[in-house]
């Protein structure tokens, strides 16, 4: 149970919610329909994920709630199984708020209160909730958001209802991830932890983080759903199986859309602004119960500390920063004209036990003169090959 407060001092609550699954995947298509249900205007009815016992309906709430904190000051995740349960998890609500109640009934019925004056950008989930009577009396009134999950299908007289199956728009449960050869992509976010920052500055920095690189990946035709994927709490790690991957897009499209992402997120969120690192490596990894581990993930983790690299994206105006390992600049980087190897310098890697060479580039930024003179040569040598010299 977290609180904090805004910069504008208003206060911003959320509590009880549980810990995003990293692995969930799929279900883009409900997660887009609870998110227009709960914002159409017209509709009063709270939204109400339907279904057979665990199928994943808790799944989908928790991954929409953790994509959008950041468009509410209050969210509360409350256990609904009986109405008891319900009322104690209003009363804490009431208490993070700072609302006085001199038992659970009366705080209960202060928070609703106090909600349904519409104040605040406010998200309540019931989650397993039993028949709609015993928990209609605890719904706020007001413009806030009210998301429900339950097997009772007396919901769909009460509610905009979601029917979750197991086949609809993929999986809520973790995958089977297979060990080999993959692409380790890791993103850290400069000064994330940043003592200025407030958690809900946090929240909007790392919501609009996957929101670019979720994007990026699909523009770069890289597979989202079905890599690895890690919150490392300023990041993500990212494993991408390499087989019938695209390796060519990691250093090509992806940089691309990430700087282009970025630019449109900070020209639109200047009090969120994301300055982001991303370092590429490939390598065998193997997976067990508690995730993966290979020595290609420990040298990727290493590149993107690297002081040089922190460094060239500190010392930059531009929002975002690449570092290859030397295999993926020799194999990759190299051998293309298009993935601008001109622009990428070297850098001399020291972290822990790790010494190794990095290579790096900030897509936008005007490249070094040694730079320039390459891609001089480059361009005449285009020509000369075009002459028939």
């Amino acid at each position: 149970m977290t609180s904090a407060d805004s910069a504008d001092g208003d206060p911003v609550a959320w509590g009880d919610l549980p810990p995003r699954n990293p692995d969930f995947t799929g279900r883009e298509d409900l997660l887009g329909l609870v998110h227009r249900r709960l914002c159409d205007t017209t509709r009063t009815a709270p939204v109400a994920l339907r279904g057979l016992g665990d199928i994943g309906k808790s799944q989908i709430a928790v991954e929409y709630v953790h994509r959008h904190l950041a468009d509410y000051d209050v969210v509360w995740w409350v256990s609904a199984r009986h109405p008891a349960d319900i009322r104690t998890g209003l009363a804490g609500l009431a208490r993070r708020l700072g609302i006085p109640g001199d038992d659970e009934k009366t705080a209960a019925s202060a928070v609703l209160e106090e909600l349904s004056r519409g104040e605040r950008r406010w998200l309540l989930v019931f989650d397993d909730a039993g028949h709609p009577d015993e928990v209609w009396p605890f719904l706020p009134g007001g413009t806030g958001h009210v998301l429900v999950t339950s097997r009772n299908g007396k919901w769909a007289y009460k509610a905009s209802t979601i029917e979750v199956t197991r086949d609809r728009g993929g999986t809520a449960t973790p995958r089977r991830h297979l060990d080999g050869t993959h692409v380790i992509c890791v993103f850290d976010v400069e000064k994330y932890g940043d003592r200025e920052r407030t958690r809900r500055n946090r929240m909007a920095v790392r919501e609009g983080m996957y929101r670019a690189a979720r994007t990026a990946f699909r523009r770069a035709g890289i597979p989202w759903e079905t890599s690895y994927r890690r919150d490392t709490g300023d990041g993500i790690l990212i494993a991408v199986p390499a087989t019938g991957a695209d390796k060519g897009a990691f250093v090509g499209e992806l940089p691309r859309a990430l700087s282009e992402l970025l630019d449109e997120h900070n020209s639109a969120h200047p009090d969120a602004v994301i300055r982001l690192r991303l370092s590429l490596d490939v390598g065998e990894i193997a997976f067990d119960g508690h995730g993966p581990d290979g020595p290609s993930i420990i040298h990727a983790t290493r590149l993107n500390d690297a002081a040089p690299f922190k460094s060239a994206l500190a010392r930059s105006p531009r929002p975002f920063a690449v570092i290859t390992s030397a295999y993926v600049h020799d194999e990759i980087v190299r051998q293309h004209d298009g993935y601008a190897p001109e622009e990428y310098r070297r850098i001399d890697v020291q972290v822990k036990e790790t010494q190794s060479v990095g290579w790096v580039r900030v897509p936008g930024e005007p490249p070094a003169t040694a730079s320039v003179v390459r891609r001089f040569g480059l361009r005449l040598r285009d020509v000369l090959r075009a002459a028939g010299r």
